[in-house]
């Protein structure tokens, strides 16, 4: 595939990622457990910003990671790292059980 056309791809995924942003509102609706993580080094998406929202979920629903060394970028993805803390989240998820 040819750069420009994956370049082309990126650029209409970030503009329609920009219209139909994930707020807080949409992410509390839900009743499934989320794990929300992040990288202490991300530029796009401030700590803050994933603090608030675990904040907002609360306990019951949520967990939050923040891994340490990591830009926002995927590509720089600890993946052991990332594979061991979903495993850990699906075990132990908020409110595992609830819905049998």
């Amino acid at each position: 595939m040819p750069i420009a056309h994956t370049l082309a791809g990126a650029r209409s995924l970030i503009a329609d990622f920009a219209r139909w942003q994930l707020s807080e509102a949409m992410v509390c609706a839900g009743a499934v457990p989320v794990l929300i993580s992040a990288g202490d080094r991300d530029a796009m998406v401030p700590v803050a910003e994933i603090t608030k929202l675990f904040s907002a979920l609360g306990p019951k629903l949520g967990a939050v990671a923040i891994l340490p060394g990591t830009p926002h970028a995927l590509q720089h993805l600890a993946l052991e790292c990332f594979a061991h803390l979903v495993r850990c989240f699906l075990v132990s998820a908020p409110g595992k059980g609830r819905h049998k």
